[in-house]
């Protein structure tokens, strides 16, 4: 390959994905601009009446963080592993809501959990996927990259994007990511 050929190939390829970045970018602020109507609130949050909230703290490279799980099939045979369908994304939403659990003893993860996806959902957390930062972000497909930006309130919230519009991409980026999750079932 001449070194012009290689300097065109990279220069497309950073071309791509800038295209993808300001995709991303502009589909965002589009979703916050224009929310719809829903009938139940995302997340139950108490008003705060006090300052105003501080800045969430920036992602480390292996920060640990955990989806919550509320359907029980979405936990695979064997145990110990969690079904791809976990992290699979409605295909309506172009971000998969996560947790950031850094710091957090077991009973706090749980009651976390519970105020982040069982309350506002009417449902019981019944368990979570746990796993890296640094395992999402392994997580490429093509031109799909996956990332982690946090999303506060509620507090501790982070959303996994970059995920592509094909149905089959998005499974296979899901499978990427139970493959590094480690299941923990909730007792009792």
């Amino acid at each position: 390959m001449s070194p012009c050929t290689g300097g065109c190939h990279l220069l497309g390829m950073f071309q791509a994905l800038w295209r993808t970045f300001l995709a991303v970018c502009t589909t965002r602020e589009k979703q916050r601009d224009v929310q719809p109507a829903r009938s139940k609130p995302r997340f139950e949050q108490p008003l705060q009446t006090t300052a105003p909230a501080t800045q969430p703290e920036p992602l480390s490279a292996n920060e640990p963080l955990t989806r919550f799980v509320t359907d029980r099939d979405h936990f695979d045979k064997p145990p110990g592993k969690v079904h791809w369908r976990a992290f699979r994304p409605k295909s309506e939403e172009s971000e998969l809501s996560i947790a950031r659990i850094h710091d957090l003893a077991i009973g706090e993860i749980w009651n976390l959990g519970q105020e982040m996806a069982g309350t506002p959902s009417g449902r019981t957390v019944v368990g979570r996927a746990d796993f890296l930062l640094s395992h999402v972000r392994a997580a490429r497909l093509n031109s799909s990259a996956l990332d982690v930006v946090p999303d506060e309130p509620p507090r501790r919230h982070a959303l996994i994007i970059g995920w592509p519009s094909d149905r089959d991409a998005r499974k296979l980026l899901s499978m990427l990511l139970a493959s590094d999750a480690t299941q923990s079932v909730r007792s009792g």
